[in-house]
């Protein structure tokens, strides 16, 4: 028995029923990924489906806003004293490694 003009054959009929299962990996983002990892296609078409598939993948850095929360520019020579001196008693260990830095400069001559 003959086909009918237009109709489709066996092989074109699976690979249709396994597009809409999914088989084929159809999502759109795979299809880009094969397309970047085939060596046949352009350098130009594979570098601007990487990018593609990058903007998807990896997250974009985002400019984060610094903020100072003590301006040590603005605080004077006493405030910053007291506050070394509250930090001190806080944790001593502080204050050791303040005393060791201090040898340090001064072996150095400064």
């Amino acid at each position: 028995m003959a086909r009918t003009k237009g109709a489709l054959n066996k092989r074109t009929r699976a690979a249709l029923s396994d597009a809409e299962l999914g088989a084929l990996g159809n999502d759109t983002l795979e299809f880009v990924d094969r397309f970047r990892k085939d060596t046949r296609k352009d350098d130009q078409q594979r570098l601007r489906a990487a990018d593609i598939v990058l903007t998807y993948t990896k997250p974009k850095l985002s400019a984060i806003e610094q903020h100072m929360v003590d301006d040590a520019t603005k605080l004077s020579e006493a405030e910053m004293l007291s506050s070394l001196k509250s930090l001190v008693i806080a944790n001593p260990e502080i204050g050791e490694q303040i005393i060791d830095w201090m040898k340090e400069a001064r072996s150095h001559g400064r």
